[in-house]
């Protein structure tokens, strides 16, 4: 293929070309020449319609005369193309600059007189009337506002406080800005790490403005037929110059209520947020909180419902409602509902929604948002969780700790190191490399616990701790002799705790006791024994009870051979687990046989974890001993001879260790 040369045509037309090569160009007409040229193509006598039709005939006329003619190169009517933009272009930026910056020094325009209209009078005197009308009334309410400060300002016992200054306070606790002549405020946790923007249709948004009449009956913040003015109540409390008004569904009272419940019986309960009602006699500030109390109430079962139904545990949660029941150990339930009333008659009884067993639990709470809402019976005039719960105060602590952590978590993320590192990435995370982890743990190490999650483990973990209390309690009751005392330790996570039990009998504490420990989790026991063995324990009450059962057994066999020691007799022997006798439910008996210091008495002890102590006594058949050298001590003469059970329970003596001391020491003499 041939290549094609372009080469740019010159600006000016080439008139004629000499015999030595030399080009001679047109001179191209000035801007002023180009102007005229163009005027002169206009007829200011006639309209634009008929000069365009005649400029229209004069060309087609001119293109039948012309014929036809081969431009001498390719780009020929290109170039004429360009150039006729070009001066259309310069023509246009010539007008530009004569109207835009000194016209008279180009052309001078005569100004058009145009006809005067008829002056009309009514519409004059009817703006001029509308003008006054609105002047007077701007005047009339200053008057007014003015008159009724003087009147204020003459009442001593009832102050008013000023706007701005309550603004001021309102500005230093809320967030509010300004949307035309309108304050806005905000109510959400959004400044907290709250991802809770779009799932309700409420965004927290109140409205604040000034008091239209601080002096009426309503004058109070959201009230509407509040006190009088000559009121006691007027007298003690100023005033408020603001009126704050929040969406009719964050108004009244709301909770989350949290219930352990077994079949029929409830066990415990714990409640989030405070439960005191919010009426229109409130101020401000505690109208506000209050709202904001029913917006994070409303943000929290929300995500908690969303959590249930995105888990799939093995017995799987239902959400019925605004109540959700979650199964934490076999026959026992979590109920966690949203209780909300914004009526100040308290809401309606009703059954509750889902629940368990069919009976026992909070009431429906009639309330007029977010359709049904369980509540709780209610007593008097206001909303008040049911008499028959157990409130809970550690649960509702540690819960209240939980949420805090929640949204402490998500607004606050651990520093980068090195510092261009990627944000969010823990220390432990950035320390994988060198720790050599596998995939497994990385993926358990990425992996977080829902907040739904977390209140399960906690729950379940009070529940436990709550049972195995009630496990050592009963023993304590149950057995005198010896005594069982527990310490429950004060530094506990909400889901771990350690209780100490000591097993002693009185008066013989200060060197004969047993010890043992036992660690409480979610699901899980673990015992710590005084010998360093350690039991893992499900969460059935009667792995524990027969656990203490055994240690009970044992103290008191170890208990007897430390009293032997003290008093001069000798353990011929001791067995822990001893096949002889009667068979034990669970567990295995012990048995203790001691000598008497001459040796012609033998006391033979045998107790179980769920027997009674058995004590046998075994007498010389000779009183005198002589030995010889089949026979060589005393002792050996006791194993043909006759034991004798001995009633203990009616000796004297405080407990059994003391009885066995008098025992003993009536045999020795």
């Amino acid at each position: 293929m041939a290549d094609i040369r372009l080469e740019v045509p010159g600006e000016n037309a080439v008139l004629e070309v000499l015999y030595d090569g030399t080009e001679l160009y047109q001179q191209p007409p000035s801007m002023s020449e180009n102007l005229t040229q163009l005027a002169r193509k206009i007829d200011f006598a006639t309209d634009g319609e008929e000069v365009t039709t005649e400029e229209k005939k004069e060309e087609e006329e001119e293109e039948e005369k012309q014929p036809f003619q081969q431009p001498h190169w390719p780009l020929e009517e290109v170039r004429n193309k360009v150039r006729q933009a070009l001066t259309e272009v310069s023509v246009l930026h010539d007008l530009l600059m004569i109207v835009k910056q000194k016209p008279h020094q180009y052309m001078v325009l005569d100004p058009v007189q145009a006809e005067a209209p008829e002056p009309k009078a009514y519409i004059q005197f009817l703006s001029l009337k509308k003008s006054l009308q609105s002047a007077a009334s701007i005047l009339l309410t200053g008057g007014e506002r003015l008159r009724a400060s003087q009147t204020d300002i003459g009442r001593p016992n009832r102050p008013v406080q000023d706007f701005h200054i309550e603004l001021l306070r309102l500005r230093q606790n809320w967030r509010l800005k300004k949307v035309g002549n309108t304050i806005i405020g905000d109510l959400s946790y959004r400044s907290a790490g709250s991802m809770f923007r779009q799932v309700l249709p409420q965004t927290g948004i109140f409205e604040v403005s000034k008091a239209d009449d601080v002096t009426g009956p309503s004058s109070l913040v959201g009230a509407s037929g509040a006190a009088s003015p000559l009121s006691p109540m007027a007298n003690r409390a100023p005033q408020s110059s603001l009126r704050v008004n929040v969406p009719t569904e964050l108004t009244g009272l709301a909770y989350i209520f949290v219930c352990i419940k077994k079949d029929e019986e409830d066990i415990c309960s714990a409640q989030l947020t405070s439960s005191e009602f919010v009426g229109g006699e409130t101020p401000w500030q505690q109208k506000l909180e209050k709202a904001q109390n029913v917006l994070f109430c409303k943000e929290l079962f929300n995500q908690l419902a969303r959590e249930a139904v995105k888990l799939t545990p093995s017995i799987p949660h239902l959400v019925v409602g605004n109540q959700i029941t979650a199964t934490i150990f076999p026959g026992i339930h979590l109920l966690v509902g949203l209780c909300h009333s914004d009526s100040k008659n308290g809401p309606k009884g009703g059954t509750l929604p889902g629940s368990v067993g069919g009976g026992g639990g909070p009431a429906v709470a009639g309330g007029g948002t977010g359709g049904t809402t369980v509540g709780s019976t209610t007593t008097g005039g206001g909303l008040m969780g049911p008499s028959k719960y157990k409130h809970e105060h550690d649960l509702e602590h540690s819960l209240h700790q939980l949420l805090h952590r929640v949204y402490h978590n998500s607004f606050q993320h651990p520093l980068p190191h090195p510092v261009y590192a990627s944000m969010g990435m823990s220390k432990r995370r950035r320390a994988a490399g060198l720790e050599g982890m596998d995939r497994n743990q990385l993926l358990n190490m990425m992996r977080e616990q829902t907040l739904l999650e977390q209140i399960i483990r906690q729950v379940q973990h009070n529940f436990l701790r709550l049972r195995t209390m009630y496990v050592i309690d009963q023993l304590a009751a149950e057995f005198k002799d010896p005594l069982i005392v527990s310490h429950w330790n004060a530094f506990n996570s909400p889901t771990q705790s350690c209780v100490k039990i000591n097993i002693v009998t009185q008066g013989y504490d200060s060197a004969l006791r047993t010890k043992l420990v036992i660690h409480i989790f979610e699901r899980t026991l673990k015992c710590i024994c005084r010998d360093g063995k350690i039991m893992t324990m499900s969460f059935e009450p009667q792995e524990l009870r027969n656990l203490i059962l055994c240690q009970i057994s044992q103290h008191n066999m170890a208990a007897l051979q430390g009293l032997a020691k003290y008093t001069g007799w000798t353990v011929l022997s001791s067995e822990q687990n001893i096949g002889t006798g009667t068979i034990e439910p669970l567990g295995n008996a012990s048995t203790v046989m001691l000598a008497s210091p001459s040796g012609n008495k033998v006391i033979g002890v045998h107790s179980g974890p769920h027997q009674r102590v058995s004590v046998f006594v075994s007498s010389s058949p000779r009183p005198d001993f002589y030995p010889s050298t089949v026979v060589s001590e005393q002792r050996w003469e006791h194993l043909g001879s006759v034991w004798q059970e001995v009633r203990h329970d009616r000796m004297e003596g405080r407990n059994f260790l003391n009885k066995m001391e008098l025992l003993m020491a009536a045999l020795t003499a």
